[in-house]
């Protein structure tokens, strides 16, 4: 590299500031929902999508039967390796990996019961081994005063978060499209949360 232009390099990420970015598992960086309901459908023979989810407590018709999908999802999430056999959403290895290059703090922010956290630590080493994964049971407001940004799908997080004076950015799912008083920025997909982020 010319010394010029290696000098431009490191004094431009010198004055990049390094934040310190909270994401979500769930349905931001692992699409839990699409594991869920291959499970389901899997089970009843049904041909459930994404598109389906619309609300946390949803009910799911198929035939005469009523499927309660949060019923489904925890019965799941206690058989072992269900959790940490998951995908990783489409671009969040890549998006992470662009973050630590640039310099910034990325970890993992989650809700989960601490039955699960073994489960979810083994998981995320499949991202990055040193990823420190924050157990958030009492809401992530309580602890987004140690990070500058949060990633997330929920509506209900986002908007405590919001309040409390973090900075949320809501990640598009179809249970967060049409909520009322959800102002957060809203990304597609992790290549554009993290074009966004500098």
């Amino acid at each position: 590299m010319d010394n010029k232009i290696h000098i431009l390099y490191n004094e431009n990420k010198m004055k990049r500031k390094q934040l310190r970015v909270a994401a979500d598992i769930d349905n931001v960086s692992t699409p839990m929902a699409e594991h869920v309901l291959n499970a389901i459908n899997s089970k009843y023979g049904s041909n459930f999508t994404i598109e389906d989810i619309t609300e946390w407590y949803q009910k799911l018709k198929h035939g005469d039967k009523n499927i309660n999908y949060t019923k489904e999802l925890f019965n799941n999430y206690d058989t072992p390796g269900f959790l940490s056999s998951a995908s990783v959403m489409p671009g969040a290895k890549e998006g992470i990996k662009t973050l630590l290059d640039r310099g910034h703090e990325v970890n993992f922010l989650t809700g989960r019961h601490s039955k699960y956290m073994p489960e979810t630590k083994e998981w995320a080493k499949q991202i990055d081994p040193d990823l420190n994964v924050v157990h958030a049971p009492e809401g992530k407001q309580h602890h987004i005063k140690n990070f500058d940004i949060l990633l997330d799908d929920s509506p209900k997080e986002l908007y405590n978060v919001g309040i409390h004076g973090g900075n949320p950015v809501t990640y598009d799912r179809p249970w967060n499209r049409n909520v009322k008083n959800l102002s957060a920025r809203r990304v597609a997909d992790w290549k554009q949360f993290t074009d966004s982020v500098d």
